[in-house]
């Protein structure tokens, strides 16, 4: 993952505590989650760490990850924002969403 995505997502995350704080919440916990991954991932090609412990790092983080993404809550969540980023879209451009 690459620093201008991290800071997109840092964007988002705090357009989120503003508008959306019940989304807030779990979009936070992934960016650290991603950025701390980024930082294991960094060090692995850096040579800081092998790939041993790098596995051992990753595993429990990645396992959080997949937590928090597989919640119902978050993704019922995370549907009402993507229908609603949709439908704005929609009328700024007059372009059809799929459905």
């Amino acid at each position: 993952m690459d620093e201008k995505l991290l800071s997109m997502q840092d964007a988002k995350v705090k357009w989120l505590e503003k508008n959306m704080p019940e989304l807030f919440q779990y979009e936070q916990k992934i960016l650290e989650i991603r950025k701390e991954v980024r930082k294991i991932l960094n060090d692995f090609q850096q040579k800081k760490a092998n790939r041993e412990d790098t596995t051992a790092l990753l595993e429990p983080l990645l396992k959080q990850e997949r937590g928090v993404l597989d919640n119902p809550d978050y993704k019922t969540k995370r549907l009402i924002l993507d229908l609603l980023t949709a439908s704005s879209f929609q009328k700024k451009t007059n372009v059809p969403v799929s459905q």
